[in-house]
């Protein structure tokens, strides 16, 4: 059986939509913007886009299974909110595959993203910069935990009631920068795969990249004093990661820049997976995030009620 035939994002009444058209090298789907969509209130999350984008790849050629692969996405152009209807297009290219999303009657498109082959040396680098960074002496640590806004896209039907809350650990490293640590579940630890959603046997990567999108958000909130919004992602896999695997996530500022009322943040992190060599990066993103005053106070408030 295909993997998609059951897919929770495509299959039959799928959370994003129902299987797409296939027209030669094109893939083509339709859907609406509903509550269980949102990110912060109102917005989608941008795991909804990021993983429309991924699925019509796979359809097409397989992506998702051909690592090391990378995925870029570039958001902007219209908005779109809570019952917009969107149009999801990709098609394939030689040894890439171009998608776009698109509100009805748009001027431009509200995401555009490209999926491609990737190499060993380019995740070796930069996952190579995690590790150094995984590798510094902690001197503090202050947790906090807010609402899982991505509960829906994450976690299978069965594990959404009891994954309802994200956590995070700001850790103070000796002689360099702070970094976030984050997991999804009961607190604090590395967590267990065996709920999320999947592609075949495997954890779908989109849902890894969805989580990698908001622990770099949330890197560059924190560090910007203010909320915001994704405005590039990228991310590097360098292999599938297995249900019965425990991970969590990491992520930090890189730069920032911008007036008081809006800061453009840089921020890179990875998936880190327990094994046998210790903990060991999976996947490598980075990005940047608009921040603005309009979601510092959105963000205070789930900050105010969270520190544990």
């Amino acid at each position: 059986m295909n993997r998609h035939d059951s897919c929770y994002f495509c299959g039959k009444n799928g959370f994003l939509f129902e299987g797409p058209e296939l027209t030669g090298a094109t893939a083509s789907a339709r859907m609406v913007v509903e509550r269980r969509h949102e990110g912060w209130p109102g917005i989608p999350h941008g795991g909804v886009g990021i993983i429309s984008l991924m699925e019509l790849a796979d359809h097409l050629d397989g992506w998702m299974s051909r690592h090391p692969w990378r995925a870029d996405f570039r958001f902007g152009g219209d908005p779109i909110g809570i019952g917009s209807r969107v149009s999801v297009t990709a098609a394939g290219a030689g040894d890439e595959c171009r998608g776009r999303m698109s509100p009805d009657n748009c001027r431009h498109d509200y995401l555009t993203g490209v999926v491609r082959a990737s190499s060993g040396g380019e995740f070796n680098e930069a996952a190579g910069r995690i590790s150094t960074l995984l590798a510094r002496p902690v001197s503090a640590r202050n947790t906090f935990s807010i609402p899982l806004f991505s509960e829906k896209i994450l976690f299978a039907c069965e594990g959404q009631g009891r994954n309802s809350r994200r956590f995070f650990e700001i850790r103070e490293t000796e002689g360099g920068p702070s970094y976030l640590a984050a997991m999804c579940g009961e607190g604090m630890g590395r967590m267990r795969c065996d709920e999320l959603n999947r592609s075949g046997d495997v954890v779908h990567p989109g849902v890894l990249a969805a989580m990698l999108d908001e622990t770099l958000g949330w890197a560059g909130f924190v560090h910007a004093w203010q909320g915001g919004l994704t405005v590039e992602f990228q991310a590097i896999f360098a292999r599938a990661v297995r249900p019965d695997e425990r991970i969590y996530t990491v992520g930090v500022c890189t730069g920032m820049r911008g007036s008081h009322r809006k800061k453009l943040v840089e921020c890179e992190g990875a998936v880190i997976a327990l094994s046998g060599e210790g903990e060991v990066p999976v996947i490598y993103a980075r990005g940047r995030w608009l921040t603005t005053t309009e979601f510092k106070d959105r963000m205070l408030r789930h900050l105010s009620a969270g520190f544990l």
